[in-house]
């Protein structure tokens, strides 16, 4: 009687890891290639969409979500199109600087809220590289 929790978890798992392929077939059609790297920008705002909105909190990501779209449809066209990109990863780096417990519930010790700092500057100079921006170490 109830609900199998084991027989959800691997339904939701598979169904999960199944349009998530989809999804990775699909975008590699689109851009006509498969990349190993492909995906990579839509990570970078997905990322920011979350740590904006709060992890777990649906309405706080649909409103990231709609304010990071508005301010790429707006940088790209009142400022430069090749900007676009960089504006996920902006609001990204000001919600951590601003809210570095944005991931998490729970308040932090400042001990915990240097270390945090320390593991996401070395995200942002690991990002940084990856994705090629150096000006924007200096």
């Amino acid at each position: 009687m109830g609900v199998d929790v084991t027989l959800a978890v691997a339904t939701v798992s598979f169904l999960s890891g199944a349009l998530g392929a989809v999804a990775g077939v699909l975008i590699g059609l689109n851009y006509d290639a498969i990349q190993p790297y492909m995906g990579e920008s839509m990570m970078l705002r997905g990322f920011a969409v979350i740590v904006l909105g709060g992890v777990g909190d649906v309405r706080g990501a649909l409103v990231a979500g709609l304010i990071l779209g508005l301010l790429e449809t707006l940088t790209a066209g009142y400022i430069a199109s090749s900007l676009k990109d960089a504006i996920g990863f902006a609001l990204l780096v000001l919600t951590l600087w601003t809210r570095p417990t944005a991931c998490s519930a729970a308040r932090r010790s400042s001990a915990r809220d240097a270390r945090a700092f320390s593991d996401f500057f070395f995200t942002y100079q690991t990002l940084i590289y990856a994705l090629g921006i150096n000006g924007l170490l200096a």
